[in-house]
């Protein structure tokens, strides 16, 4: 597993660390350049060049957002969130590289177009020619920043790569030449350095020859001059290589240009004004007298033939620097190459013996890598030889060199030693413990045929009690029905006699009332009666209906009595058929549980001897078994003490360092004779 590199910065703290002091440096040196050949003011120059940092500075920051969050909080971050943090990484490279060159080709821009607006120096042809060298020159600082921001980087990508690796994710990575960005870096910087030297030349050249230019028109103004103060005419010819217009003029009408404060002016008041912007100069000498002689022209700068100069140079130079740039880089990376291939073959396909020895040429870097790889190969060969022999059965290989992997192979051998030593013992003592094995097994196997007879009598036997057992409980479980349907009779028996005292309760209160109906018609009887006497004549014929219902009542009244006595004969005769219901089903009851504890204790008992039949069944079957894993193991035994033989033939074949039993040879002819 790979181990997680710490990171006590995040990427942008080392990319600011690093990046900053060259920002600044090249900065300031552009800066100094530019303001030295006259081509910006320090302060507009500086404050855009400080602004250009800041506004880049900021943008690596936003670009190297969620490398930086994963940073500073790496727990519980997701596949997803590392390959975009990962993602991030390989794209901030190109992005900041072409945004510094764009930042540096927009701040230059903006100093031309301030100087072209008034706000800082002139330009003329030659200046915006150096201006133009200048900004190609800068487009290439790209290159030298992907050096130093990768450089400044590389503790970040060895973090998210290690996280990666270690979840087992897979991430691609772009295929490049190594040394692409070393030749595009010294590339650009040879174009860039030409660019520059270039454009300081034209610009160093045509401010020559403005100077020559301006010196020749304020001769030729001044001895034109002398010419007129002496009332001599001109005979002052121009020379074809600065030729001028002169001019003779009054002080009212001399050019603005010539009368500012800003004019230099000579001891003998010659002035001289350069306007670099029209290619033009003037220089006027006065005669004494309120005239001028005004001596113009335009200075040669020769920018077609620089700017020829410097193409033809590039031209003819980049070739040969990018030829000699290409054959550096190859005679590094084909070495590298040829290193990765090998390593490649060797992983892929383990092709270690087709692997061919690297010469180291020189002694640098590439030629100690070389001469590391060729002991590395001679390391695994010596390894793969080791383990050769070891799978042949030599066990007496050595191992010299220092290392956790030879101490590992050292081990390993070691560790096989002493179990092939081991198993030569083991084999031995599992042969002899086989031989005593199977002469055990046959007395075993004898006597388990013996108890194997014994038993089956003796599970005949508790099959016959069991039988016996099922009989008696069978008999009993009559006598415990009878007893059942018994107390189920006595107590339907006395269910019914409940019921009829029931009923006669029932008709005694029903006569009750009846008894009670009479004695109130009674009543009635008497009092119609008074009153029929009392209603005389009239009421003659109420008093015999009177009287009729007395002798009823009379009659109801005397049926009651005899009904009543016969209900109470009847209830006695219930109490005492209750009482011996009682009894019945008490004695019932009785033996009925009885025949239930008989029929539990003959069914316990059945059941324990059908168990105990089919255990000793079961003891029967098992001892069957025993003696057929006896006759087996016997097999068995014979097997094992034919294995061991072979075992130890075979560990015959290995090779030890030492034989920790002395005797293995007469040990093995024994188990042979065996």
């Amino acid at each position: 597993m790979a181990r997680e590199p710490s990171t006590r910065r995040d990427a942008f703290s080392r990319a600011l660390r690093v990046l900053l002091p060259f920002d600044l440096g090249l900065s300031a040196a552009i800066v100094v350049v530019w303001w030295v050949v006259g081509l910006v003011d320090p302060l507009p120059g500086v404050l855009l060049a400080t602004l250009r940092v800041l506004a880049w500075f900021s943008g690596l920051r936003v670009k190297l957002g969620p490398v930086i969050d994963i940073q500073r909080r790496p727990e519980g971050r997701s596949d997803a969130e590392l390959l975009a943090a990962d993602a991030a990484l390989q794209r901030v490279f190109a992005m900041a590289a072409l945004t510094f060159s764009a930042s540096w080709i927009a701040v230059d821009l903006l100093w031309v177009l301030l100087a072209k607006l008034g706000h800082g120096p002139r330009y003329g042809d030659a200046e915006l020619a150096t201006a133009l060298f200048f900004i190609v020159a800068t487009a290439g600082l790209h290159t030298l920043v992907t050096l130093v921001l990768s450089h400044a980087l590389i503790p970040s990508q060895r973090f998210i790569s290690a996280k990666l690796y270690a979840r087992g994710v897979s991430f691609d990575r772009p295929k490049r030449k190594g040394t692409a960005p070393l030749v595009a870096a010294a590339t650009w910087m040879m174009i860039g350095g030409m660019l520059a030297i270039g454009g300081g030349a034209t610009l160093w050249n045509a401010q020559t020859q403005r100077e020559l230019t301006a010196v020749f028109l304020r001769g030729q103004a001044e001895r034109e001059a002398t010419y007129l103060a002496i009332g001599a005419h001109t005979s002052a010819r121009s020379d074809e290589a600065f030729a001028g217009d002169l001019e003779i003029t009054t002080t009212e009408v001399l050019p603005p240009t010539l009368t500012g404060d800003g004019v230099p002016v000579r001891a003998n008041g010659t002035r001289t004004y350069m306007d670099i912007e029209r290619r033009q100069i003037i220089a006027a000498t006065p005669v004494g007298d309120g005239r001028w002689v005004i001596a113009s022209g335009r200075p040669d700068e020769q920018l077609r033939l620089f700017l020829g100069f410097a193409l033809l140079l590039l031209t003819i130079a980049l070739p040969l620097f990018s030829v000699g740039l290409h054959l550096f880089a190859r005679s590094i990376s084909a070495p590298l190459s040829r290193l990765a291939e090998a390593a490649e073959r060797f992983v892929e396909h383990g092709e270690l013996n087709a692997l061919e020895r690297f010469v180291p040429i020189h002694d640098d870097e590439l030629g100690r890598l070389a001469s590391s790889f060729n002991a590395m190969l001679d390391t695994l060969e010596q390894l793969t030889t080791a383990a050769s022999a070891v799978s042949a059965g030599d066990l007496r290989v050595t191992l010299e060199r220092p290392g956790v992997l030879h101490d590992a192979f050292r081990g390993m051998v070691a560790r096989l030693n002493e179990i092939v030593a081991r198993m030569r013992e083991t084999s031995l003592e599992v042969a002899a413990a086989a031989a005593e094995i199977d002469a055990l097994t046959q007395e075993q196997e004898a006597a388990a045929q013996t108890q194997s007879a014994n038993i089956q009598g003796l599970a005949s036997d508790v099959l016959s009690l069991a039988s016996s057992a099922q009989q008696i409980s069978s008999a009993a479980q009559g006598v415990q029905n009878n007893a059942d349907r018994a107390v189920n009779t006595t107590n339907a028996t006395a269910e019914v006699i409940a019921q009829l005292r029931a009923h006669a309760t029932n008709v005694g209160e029903l006569l009750r009332l009846i008894d009670e109906i009479a004695e109130r018609s009674d009543l009635l009887a008497l009092n119609g009666s008074l009153e029929a006497i009392r209603a005389g004549e009239a009421g003659r014929g109420f008093a015999l209906v009177a009287a009729e219902m007395r002798r009823l009542a009379e009659r109801v009244t005397g049926t009651v009595e005899d009904v009543r006595a016969r209900v109470d004969d009847i209830e006695r005769s219930g109490v005492a058929t209750v009482i011996a219901t009682e009894g019945s089903r008490e004695l019932a009851n009785l033996t009925a549980a009885a025949s239930r504890e008989i029929t539990a204790a003959i069914e316990e008992q059945s059941a324990n001897t059908e168990q105990a039949s089919h255990r000793v069944q079961s003891v029967a079957d098992q001892v069957v078994k025993a003696t057929m894993a006896m006759s087996q193991t016997r097999t068995a035994a014979a097997g094992l003490r034919e294995h061991a033989a072979e075992l130890e033939r075979l560990m015959a074949t290995f090779e030890l360092r030492e034989h920790p039993n002395a005797d293995n040879s007469r040990d093995a002819a024994k188990l042979e004779q065996r």
